[in-house]
């Protein structure tokens, strides 16, 4: 039986430049969250993609674009792992669009948050 496939996507918001601790943190919490998932759906994460930072709109945001061309690409993956919505996008249509790309990439959007 062939396990599914699927990517993480983790945004640590930046917090200032003396609060390193606090952004490993943030990562650490949504990586086990989407672990979590991950194996509750006896899934493998393939990739992870760790952005920085608060959101922007999506043409400059960099680590999203690239791994919407990279599932567009490899048509491997089943899911896209992030802990909520608001990790991906504060705009309604940003995060609609975002969805579009990876649907149309064969794959699932899922929150590791609910």
């Amino acid at each position: 039986m062939q396990t599914s496939r699927a990517v993480l996507f983790i945004r640590a918001r930046h917090v200032g430049p003396d609060e390193r601790a606090v952004i490993e943190a943030q990562i650490s919490a949504q990586r086990d969250a989407g672990q979590k998932l991950a194996d509750s759906l006896r899934t493998d994460i393939v990739t992870e993609y760790i952005e920085h930072g608060g959101t922007d709109r999506l043409e400059r945001r960099p680590i999203v674009q690239r791994m919407l061309a990279e599932l567009g690409q490899a048509r491997s993956i089943d899911y896209v792992i992030t802990y909520h919505a608001d990790r991906l996008a504060r705009r309604t249509a940003d995060l609609t669009a975002i969805n579009q790309s990876i649907e149309t990439a064969g794959a699932r959007l899922l929150f590791a948050a609910g």
